[in-house]
């Protein structure tokens, strides 16, 4: 018995009609496809540096790793301009050009003047709430400059980056790093290692005052060349190499 609408009632199946032809019917997506969707990608400009093989944390990971040492490490971190590594869109690489829109407003911006002459943004943050927000931005290492954002032109502590080569031990490099520490207290700078998470060290000497980085190179490049070769004449089967950093900025 049917009703207006299509309806039956106390329907009894009976068997397949063969006068009908049957339609082809397909079974419903389960999953959306992702077929005519545009794949998310970096833009190029943004990308200085990529790291293929890097392994990732997760946010939640980097989020609880900031809650712990925060305290500790804004002395370090903290007022000072920041170059970013960014995992986005399954990328990770050193950040270079435009930021993102959406920067929280715990992360401060900088306006600074590049040597081309034209401008740029640097970040920098300065509360636990500034380091939890560059992880919304992808921020998953943070590089700071050897100045502070008051005064980014003066540099207030130079950075010794022991980077040993492929097929140097650590215990090398720590005999090394012990040894320019030696050597540095001599030439008047008190060092402390920084650990940055790879297989080198960065041997750390404050300054006593800010300089401005032309003239840092001038005064701090001897006193390195003295304790390069110093080194090399204990180690005349060790090999030593003297880099120049950026003499326009810290």
């Amino acid at each position: 018995m049917t009703y207006g609408r299509g309806l039956l009632r106390e329907a009894v199946f009976r068997g397949f009609r063969d006068d009908l032809a049957v339609r082809n019917v397909k079974a419903p997506r389960l999953v959306p496809s992702s077929a005519g969707r545009p794949k998310l990608e970096v833009p190029k400009e943004n990308i200085l540096q990529l790291f293929p093989d890097a392994v990732v944390p997760s946010k939640e990971e980097l989020a609880n790793y900031w809650a712990r040492v925060w305290t500790k490490a804004l002395p370090h971190l903290g007022h000072r301009p920041l170059k970013l590594v960014r995992h986005v869109h399954g990328t990770t690489f050193y950040h270079k050009g435009p930021l993102p829109k959406d920067i929280p407003p715990a992360v401060h911006q900088l306006r600074i003047k590049k040597r081309e002459g034209s401008e740029g943004t640097r970040l920098w943050v300065d509360s636990l709430d500034g380091l939890l927000g560059l992880l919304q931005i992808g921020a998953v290492e943070l590089h700071p400059w050897n100045s502070t954002v008051e005064d980014v032109e003066h540099a207030d502590r130079i950075v010794v980056d022991l980077d040993p080569g492929e097929g140097v031990e650590w215990h090398t490099v720590a005999e090394t790093a012990l040894e320019l520490r030696t050597l540095m207290k001599g030439e008047g700078f008190e060092t402390w290692p920084k650990l940055t998470g790879g297989k080198g060290i960065h041997l750390v000497p404050p300054l006593d005052q800010p300089r401005a980085a032309i003239g840092l190179w001038a005064s701090s490049g001897p006193p390195a060349e003295g304790c390069c070769g110093r080194q090399v004449a204990d180690r005349p089967n060790a090999r030593s190499r003297l880099r120049c950093p950026n003499p326009e900025r810290p």
